[in-house]
């Protein structure tokens, strides 16, 4: 059976019962996320800051449904703990109601000037679901239910792109951390699918040596969404230059710089348009003096990235693999496991067909590039989110390293060695490995939560 048809039929018996399952706003920042796909649903492309706080006035009852869930509306607690929630206790929820007249200014600093192409799915279901009177829990499992769908849609199709590594990315696109991801109504979902649509397509132009048109813009449409949104990313757009200086062609040279450089300008271009909307959530932090620090003491700086690296390596796996809820639920032991060796599977009994060389020169290429993007994650949070002075870079987590995974998976299906090829019962294993890994997810979400107590059969 296809990769893609498996894929569809696990992540949608997998992500489908967690957009309802998972108690609302158990996402880490799903609450600022629902603000602004609300906030973008009545056609405010930025938010407002008010008293040093960025965000927007919304209905006064989305901020109610907050406090009924997370009992605060702050938007950065140290822990918020895992309590019972059970079915019955959310869907009380339901009797809020809108009430669009009654406002109040809902703080979402962290996400007031994220760009809004990464919220479409949310942003349209939000609109419909106002037209037809929903209350906000209805509203916030309708943007979860269209993003979620949206996000299995753009993995699908990645898969079906990606000329090599698809078993690998199999993998990875079905780790509870993506799943738990596309479940809720953050904008890290439409990050991860458009990063491993965009690297599928600029994967395949380098094996080919060309671009098609649809290609292009489609390529284009994905880069924008997820660099606007996260600009750690940029290095992706510079996966097809490898092509151009082994082929020695000028034309698809010249394609490539295009690609990157309209991307990079739209990226610019909200980022500097968005700007006025935004404000650092963590008191203590400030750009000016982090990056005058770096400038000045360099070394400091490098000792401070390689520090949180260093012992931070741990938290970083788990955290890619899955940490659940607002990161304090951590999963079996065997469950980190599993995906290792699913990924080893995958990778050491490749199905049948060629496996395709980037060639040495691509190789170094895509190792600088992914290298490159998890610098600039450190950096960015080095400076956003750390306290000057701080020894260790703060709010690093491995989730953000997962729009990588589509280049690291082509890379490793593609250089490294296998046992034996042409073996079909191999992908049989990973299916297998990651159907269990996937459904054991959903198991600990209910059973932590206590979601389904006193339900009755």
């Amino acid at each position: 059976m296809s990769t893609v048809y498996v894929y569809l039929v696990l992540a949608l018996i997998t992500v489908v019962p967690l957009v309802w399952l998972t108690p609302p706003f158990q996402v880490p920042d799903e609450p600022q996320h629902l603000f602004r796909a609300y906030e973008l649903s009545e056609g405010h492309l930025r938010g407002t800051v008010e008293n040093g706080a960025a965000g927007d006035f919304l209905p006064a009852s989305l901020l109610e449904l907050e406090r009924y869930f997370l009992h605060s509306v702050e938007i950065h607690v140290k822990v918020r703990p895992v309590s019972a929630t059970p079915l019955a206790y959310t869907d009380a929820a339901y009797k809020i109601r809108l009430d669009p007249a009654h406002r109040e200014f809902a703080d979402f600093s962290g996400a007031a000037f994220y760009s809004p192409l990464p919220y479409l799915p949310q942003t349209m279901a939000i609109a419909v679901g106002r037209s037809f009177g929903f209350g906000p829990l209805a509203l916030l499992y309708s943007a979860r239910l269209a993003n979620a769908l949206v996000a299995i849609f753009l993995v699908a199709l990645s898969l079906r792109l990606l000329p090599v590594g698809r078993l690998p990315l199999f993998v990875i696109a079905l780790l509870p951390m993506v799943l738990f991801e596309f479940a809720s109504a953050s904008a890290d979902a439409a990050t991860i699918g458009t990063a491993f649509l965009f690297t599928a397509l600029a994967v395949r132009a380098q094996l080919d040596g060309r671009w098609t048109w649809t290609e292009l813009i489609v390529a284009a449409l994905a880069a924008i969404t997820f660099c606007s949104l996260k600009p750690v990313y940029l290095p992706l757009l510079l996966i097809g230059l490898p092509a151009a200086f082994q082929r020695r062609s000028a034309r698809l040279f010249a394609i490539n710089a295009c690609l990157a450089g309209f991307v990079f300008a739209v990226t610019a271009a909200w980022l500097r348009f968005a700007s006025s909307s935004l404000v650092l959530p963590i008191p203590g932090t400030s750009i000016h003096l982090q990056l005058h620090g770096m400038l000045h003491n360099p070394i400091h700086a490098l000792v401070v990235l390689g520090h949180s690296a260093y012992w931070n390596y741990g938290y970083y796996f788990q955290s890619l693999i899955g940490r659940l809820g607002w990161l304090t639920i951590q999963l079996p032991t065997i469950l980190y496991c599993v995906p290792v060796v699913a990924i080893l599977v995958a990778i050491l009994f490749p199905p049948a067909g060629d496996r395709p060389k980037f060639g040495r020169l691509a190789v170094v290429w895509y190792v600088l590039l992914m290298g490159a993007s998890l610098a600039l994650v450190f950096v960015a949070l080095y400076l956003t989110y750390t306290k000057v002075g701080e020894s260790s870079v703060v709010g690093v987590q491995g989730r953000y390293f997962l729009p990588l995974g589509a280049l690291f998976a082509a890379l490793c299906a593609a250089e490294l060695p296998t046992l034996k090829a042409g073996k079909r019962f191999p992908s049989w294993v990973v299916f297998a490995l990651c159907g269990a890994e996937a459904l054991a997810a959903v198991g600990v979400v209910v059973h932590r939560y206590s979601v389904l107590s006193g339900w009755r059969w």
